[in-house]
């Protein structure tokens, strides 16, 4: 509950899975920067109708003591109970593209398997003294990033309580990944299969290195709305060996694309169709799409360049007759 400008309230109870002890958490947060767009002018990105609406509130830190119980018991344990910070993040979804051309360029990018939208990618926080980041890569192949060692290009903006620079550049390191996690069906409750996602991770940026360590929280995910395990934890900040913040770890489409679709369909009971379907979504539909827009991108270099070679037949005849 937003209780007033950047003054947000989390309550919540749930069950904990592996002890069945049931847990609360009660908690007020005060922003302590301005509340910042993602990207300029708020749009992340928005294109023909397609994108998000983007801000975030990057520094949240507790009014007072938050109010934990576990299995009944309050808890009043670690220190990050006194200096706790967090990140608001708020974001709408963009719906359908309006604008034509962007239509057939989204069914030729659907054309051939069933999938979801949003891709493999990674999205990380970390608050370092008075400067909070956001790092992230949404474009990340399917078949990298998966193995200890392996690298990736990031883009991550930089926040303070003066102002935010954008999409600078960045390098992230797998350093660990978790142990494989099991994916059941949400339909029968069978394993279907299992996925590994990065915890620990060494960033360069602003020329300097950093570890971002998510074990001292263990492994912590959850299912997402396609019922594919989600990776969610925080996570602690190292420089030189040295604690210097916290941070946050996300990271989603880490499973096979044949497991990750397989999953979603066990919403519906239907993930032993996968072969089926895959027969019949998309990829059919996708040729005259691709067509369409081949003649529709010749039709306009072709007008592109009528009216350069008018445009030079004008110059020439007026710079012509000026002569005379």
């Amino acid at each position: 509950m937003s209780l007033n400008t950047g003054l947000l309230n989390i309550k919540t109870s749930f069950k904990d899975d592996k002890s069945g002890l049931n847990c609360s958490l009660n908690v007020t947060l005060q922003n302590t920067i301005p509340a910042y767009f993602n990207e300029p002018y708020g749009c992340a990105p928005c294109i023909g109708g397609a994108g998000t609406n983007y801000w975030s509130y990057p520094g949240m830190k507790f009014v007072y003591k938050p109010n934990i119980t576990i299995g009944g018991v309050p808890y009043t344990g670690d220190s990050w109970a006194d200096d706790g910070i967090g990140w608001l993040d708020h974001q709408w979804a963009g719906g359908y593209p309006y604008a034509k051309w962007t239509q057939i360029l989204q069914t030729i990018a659907n054309r051939t398997k069933f999938s979801n939208s949003l891709g493999k990618y990674v999205w990380l926080t970390l608050h370092i003294s008075d400067k909070h980041y956001m790092l992230f890569n949404f474009a990340i192949p399917i078949d990298s990033f998966s193995k200890v060692g392996d690298t990736s290009k990031v883009l991550y903006n930089v926040y303070t309580k003066t102002n935010v620079t954008y999409n600078n550049k960045g390098t992230i390191k797998i350093l660990q990944l978790t142990s494989p996690l099991a994916q059941y069906s949400y339909s029968t409750g069978n394993k279907l299969g299992t996925v590994i996602f990065p915890l620990k991770y060494l960033i360069i940026l602003d020329n300097e290195e950093y570890v971002l360590d998510g074990t001292p929280y263990g492994e912590c995910y959850c299912p997402d709305g396609s019922n594919n395990i989600h990776y969610t934890s925080s996570a602690v900040i190292y420089k030189d060996k040295v604690v210097v913040g916290t941070g946050f770890i996300e990271g989603r489409e880490f499973q096979d694309p044949k497991l990750l679709a397989q999953t979603s369909l066990s919403i519906l009971g239907l993930e032993d169709s996968y072969d089926n379907i895959q027969k019949m979504v998309l990829g059919g539909k996708s040729s005259p799409a691709i067509l369409i827009l081949t003649l529709w991108l010749v039709l306009l270099v072709t007008f592109l360049i009528l009216i350069i070679v008018s445009c030079v037949k004008i110059y020439k005849h007026y710079r012509k007759k000026s002569k005379k």
